[in-house]
């Protein structure tokens, strides 16, 4: 079976311009070994806990999801799985789940146990036990493994955008700054609240306003271009306005 054939599904840290040119560079063994290890940890360290929560949808124990996603990502390396990808076909979480989904199909447990280890130092033993907490915490029991997978996705584009200010409020000397206003991101305050906060920062309210709406504009930047980095680099602006609904609707949804 092609490892990229369409299944039958519904519906990143900052990476380098753009990841798709990073994929397209593994396509045509135009990088080096390691080039292709970073190339593959930022992958791993964007997609890991979305196919995780995927594999365990599908029912299976949390050892061997973990070994599955471990498994797929040596099996992208190995196998070449990148070399039918072409960036104008498709979005990268797309490409990712079907690969993942046909390689769960053919893989056997006793090969997959064989791979495991095969990615040691891309994910700490912190966060794959975290990556179990996190799918018995926040997953709905009625949603399919594509729905979860997509969820996960989201929130961890999310999650690296907020990651990236954080680093650039700590680089100009303001963390206190962006830890005040992240509560603000997704839900509006209210007078009260601005003002209490406006207080821990000694400024005045007024300006704690001005703020908000700047971080909102920051942080809408900061995700607008985690989510090109998936998406075809021609994409037009449209499809990337859609895309980034699109998370918002699934994370908050």
């Amino acid at each position: 079976m092609n490892e990229l054939q369409q299944t039958n599904t519904t519906g990143p840290s900052a990476f380098p311009p753009t990841m798709w040119t990073q994929v397209i560079k593994v396509r045509d063994d135009n990088a080096t070994e390691d080039e292709q290890l970073l190339i593959l940890n930022k992958l791993c360290k964007t997609y890991w806990q979305p196919l995780f929560q995927f594999a365990r949808r599908l029912g299976n124990a949390p050892d061997y999801a973990q070994d599955l996603t471990q498994g797929f990502f040596v099996h992208l390396l190995q196998k070449n799985v990148f070399a039918l990808a072409e960036r104008e076909k498709g979005k990268l979480r797309t490409l990712l789940l079907t690969a993942f989904n046909n390689y769960i199909r053919g893989e056997h447990q006793k090969s997959v146990a064989q791979k495991r280890g095969g990615m040691e130092g891309i994910l700490s033993l912190d966060e794959l036990e975290g990556a179990e907490t996190s799918y018995l915490l926040e997953t709905d029991e009625k949603a399919s493994p594509e729905a979860i997978y997509d969820k996960r996705w989201a929130l961890e584009l999310l999650s690296a955008a907020a990651d990236s200010l954080a680093q650039r409020y700590a680089e100009s000397g303001k963390p206190d700054h962006y830890r005040s206003l992240r509560q603000f991101i997704a839900v509006s305050g209210n007078e009260n609240s601005y003002s209490i906060e406006a207080e821990k920062l000694g400024i005045r309210v007024d300006y704690y306003r001005v703020l908000v709406q700047r971080f909102r504009t920051e942080f809408r930047k900061a995700l607008t271009q985690q989510v090109k980095e998936t998406l075809c680099p021609t994409a037009p602006e449209a499809e990337v306005q859609q895309e980034i609904m699109e998370i918002i609707r699934i994370a908050y949804g």
